[in-house]
């Protein structure tokens, strides 16, 4: 297979300011995950790290083996979508290997934790199911938004769904899923190319009636976006790796 591992890093990080140096451990956020993509899916293909600061691609990560590319200050806002970050990157890694490939896996560097596994089983499940344009991972929501999540909007409270039963315990509820940010896995068709506007403008949210959920544990719920995050994170690490 044709795979392209994507890491997105841009230096106008709001929660936490300059993430990308943020350290778990010692080490900084996108080092964790350069060094799980360098490990686990440089194998599978070739690793591309996008930001919009050359610091961050120079100095963050004491590795080579990979490409680096420079994006856009346009695409680094803060209302950019990130898949067109994704998209701006393989494109480039495109144009420098001369080649298309075929599945697009993306790591996010809010959440580090990831099995040795975990890329190599989310691909299979691409792979076999042809109907599938893309896979995100997630975990079993904590709360549900058809028992104990609510909305307020004009002073009136209600919960945020509803289903044709009433719900009076939570394990009586559909299960729903939290996406968790460790990785996503795009059929490259799925991108467009970079000329394509209208595939462009349809990309703003990736939850389509046919993508797949790779289901993690629990102790990958934590998407990285406050110091706490960071806490949090590392304590699970540390009983992981202890």
């Amino acid at each position: 297979m044709s795979v392209l591992t994507t890491i997105c890093a841009r230096k106008g990080s709001k929660g936490i300011r300059n993430k990308a140096f943020a350290k778990i451990g010692g080490r900084t956020l996108l080092d964790w995950t350069l060094a799980y993509a360098l490990d686990h899916c440089a194998r599978l293909g070739d690793v591309i790290v996008s930001s919009d600061s050359q610091k961050i691609l120079t100095e963050s990560v004491p590795y080579e083996g990979f490409m680096r590319h420079l994006r856009s200050k346009a695409l680094a806002k803060d209302d950019t979508p990130k898949i067109a970050a994704v998209r701006d990157a393989v494109c480039s890694a495109e144009y420098a290997k001369k080649k298309q490939y075929k599945y697009v896996i993306d790591l996010d560097i809010t959440n580090p934790i990831r099995e040795a596994g975990d890329i190599e089983s989310a691909l299979e499940m691409i792979r076999v199911n042809q109907d599938a344009p893309n896979l995100f991972s997630a975990t079993i929501s904590r709360k549900s938004p058809y028992f104990n999540i609510v909305e307020v909007e004009n002073g009136r409270v209600d919960l945020s769904s509803r289903c044709g039963k009433p719900i009076v315990r939570r394990q009586d509820a559909p299960y729903t899923y939290d996406m968790n940010a460790s990785f996503y896995i795009y059929r490259r068709a799925f991108l467009g190319n970079e000329f394509d506007f209208n595939v462009g403008s349809n990309l703003s949210h990736i939850v389509r009636p046919n993508s797949l959920v790779c289901v993690m544990g629990q102790e990958s719920a934590i998407d990285i976006d406050t110091p706490l995050d960071l806490v949090l994170v590392e304590a699970i690490m540390g009983t992981r790796n202890g």
